[in-house]
């Protein structure tokens, strides 16, 4: 047996990874509790900030944000307690990124509920403007929501 039969890596990007519909990820109780402070976080939207305005820049732009390293749980093997019929249909078993997938997960669910409360506020029928950005919205929101509830 290879090892390349057993273990393989594909670059994802955080768009790809996060909306990725039918995946859900399974962090082990082995590990750590979620403990990233306020450095830490800042350091990611830095980060973050600094690959939004590469892509202003270049269409092309690539801005390395970390790694996030799982293993596909085909039989779901891992997961404890297993309540079948309340799993998704891919499970992904976090092994390394932890810290850093819960923090985009945190950071879509406040985005999602600020965009959603703002949104309420943008009802005006009748102006066709307010009706796209009305609708822009609800569609970003539902999307940053199924990062977290799929």
């Amino acid at each position: 047996m290879q090892v390349s039969d057993v273990f393989s890596a594909d670059p994802f990007s955080t768009f790809q990874v996060l909306f990725d519909t039918g995946v859900g990820f399974y962090i082990p109780a082995y590990q750590r509790v979620y403990s990233w402070d306020k450095e830490r976080i800042d350091r990611l939207f830095d980060d973050i900030c600094h690959g939004l305005a590469s892509l202003m820049k270049r269409d092309n732009a690539i801005s390395f944000i970390g790694t996030l390293i799982t293993i596909d749980d085909r039989d779901r093997a891992t997961i404890k307690p297993h309540h079948k019929g309340q799993l998704p249909a891919k499970v992904s078993l976090v092994i390394d990124g932890q810290q850093r997938l819960t923090t985009f997960l945190l950071l879509n669910t406040l985005l999602e509920q600020r965009i959603s409360a703002l949104s309420k506020k943008l009802e005006n029928k009748g102006n066709p403007a307010f009706e796209w950005l009305c609708q822009q919205s609800l569609d970003v929101g539902a999307s940053l929501k199924k990062t977290v509830f799929e």
